[in-house]
């Protein structure tokens, strides 16, 4: 084959092998742009998909969401003070109690608590003494007819905070506003009905009795959802609690607190002079001026905090669960995310999401100043943590809104370093 007729066959092979070699290119720039294609149509169906979706929990959301402009400062967490520890996991457990939310012991030794089904229950000593050992016997069935209710559609309490004074156990119930029961009769009276005040209550939730006994100052969570509504409370950003006055001797009631975010546990400080109440949707603690009701200081938490209790040393017991994450504090920053969680989810699937597992006790002094920590991260011994109370042999009972059991922490773990001087 001569060099020219070489020449020409190489030339046309080039010619065919770049033919084909485009062809190819082309082909797979064409496959290329339909997987693009398809991509993009998925990514579109998706993208109006969330929007659509977002769009109706929007409009059928069962509450119009709030901006939160409060936000809640960030906390140096798990370390110092909240440093995690196991100082809440050890202990014993009093078993088919459910819901225990708060406890009081009376001068022989006997606990009382109310549950979820609505009974009042009081849990003797056991025959060698142990508080919390012996029997459990039901004081009140819960069964309550007749008058006001926050839940028309339901005929029976749901006993919250708990005080005890002169053989007269002082109630504070969800349902049926604040009771007051006789331990000599079993007598039960309703001492001030929901709707007593303007507008009435939806969530009675703690008391506690002014210095000298004069007064009792009751919260209410909301005046606008009841307990069966909280997750919608908290999801809401509505602040609508209030705190009143009750003269037990007149019977007249006074609002002496509004705009609290969750009005929930409520204390007064040894001396009298202000009151602890925790606002359960900002993770704070407020400290109120008992003379002025203006308030002193916020004391902000990394959980939710519910019942607060004096202890022998001068310092407080505020209990809390549904720890602080990054996931909840965004959801704090964007009202309209939240107001379509609402719509789109039930309100037994929201409040699935509440870390009722992981919870947190704290020691703080009437300053407001944290002095220590305990935690229970996997709910060996606490679940939806809603108070402690200093026992008289110094352990501490534990109770919880959503535990089926009540539980007494060992002392060796349970001992207040405060001395009230703080």
């Amino acid at each position: 084959m001569s060099k020219v007729r070489q020449r020409a066959v190489k030339s046309t092979a080039s010619k065919s092998s770049n033919s084909s070699a485009g062809q190819n290119s082309a082909q797979e720039n064409v496959e290329n742009f339909g997987v693009l294609a398809i991509l993009l149509r998925v990514v579109t169906i998706i993208s109006v998909t969330i929007g659509l979706l977002f769009a109706v929990g929007l409009n059928i959301s069962p509450f119009t969401a709030l901006p939160i402009d409060d936000e809640m400062p960030a906390l140096p967490m798990n370390e110092g003070v909240f440093a995690e520890n196991e100082r809440l996991t050890s202990g014993i457990k009093i078993n088919n109690l459910l819901g225990p939310e708060s406890v009081v012991e009376d001068g022989n030794n006997n606990l009382y608590t109310g549950l979820d089904d609505g009974r009042i229950v009081r849990i003797a000593p056991s025959n060698e003494g142990e508080i919390g050992g012996g029997q459990v016997k039901t004081l009140f069935s819960g069964k309550l007819s007749g008058v006001y209710n926050t839940m028309p559609d339901k005929n029976r309490t749901r006993p919250l905070g708990i005080r005890l004074k002169d053989n007269m156990l002082y109630v504070a119930d969800a349902a049926y506003g604040f009771l007051t029961l006789n331990l000599k009769t079993n007598a039960l009276q309703v001492l001030v009905a929901p709707n007593d005040v303007t507008p009435a209550m939806r969530f009675p939730d703690d008391l506690v009795f002014s210095e000298g006994g004069k007064y009792l100052y009751l919260t209410d969570v909301s005046h606008t959802y009841d307990i069966r509504n909280l997750a919608y409370s908290v999801l809401s950003g509505l602040c609508d609690g209030r705190v009143f006055r009750f003269n037990l001797k007149t019977k007249k009631i006074k609002t002496v607190v509004t705009g609290l975010c969750s009005a929930n546990g409520i204390e007064l400080t040894h001396d009298g002079r202000y009151l602890l109440i925790s606002e359960t949707l900002r993770s704070r603690v407020r400290i109120v001026d008992i003379m002025t009701f203006k308030t002193k200081k916020l004391v902000h938490l990394p959980a939710m905090p519910d019942n607060i209790r004096r202890n022998s040393k001068g310092t407080y017991w505020v209990a809390a669960s549904n720890p602080r994450t990054g996931q909840s504090d965004y959801l704090q920053k964007y009202p309209i995310v939240r107001q379509a969680i609402g719509g789109l989810l039930t309100h037994d699937q929201i409040f699935k999401t509440v870390n009722r597992r992981s919870n947190m006790l704290f020691e703080m002094d009437s300053r407001g100043k944290i002095l220590q920590s305990l935690h229970d991260r996997d709910g060996a011994l606490t679940h939806g943590f809603s108070q402690a109370t200093e026992l008289s042999d110094g352990r501490l009972a534990l109770s919880g809104y959503s535990s089926n059991f009540l539980s007494i922490l060992n002392l060796k773990d349970s001992i207040p370093i405060g001395d009230g001087s703080h």
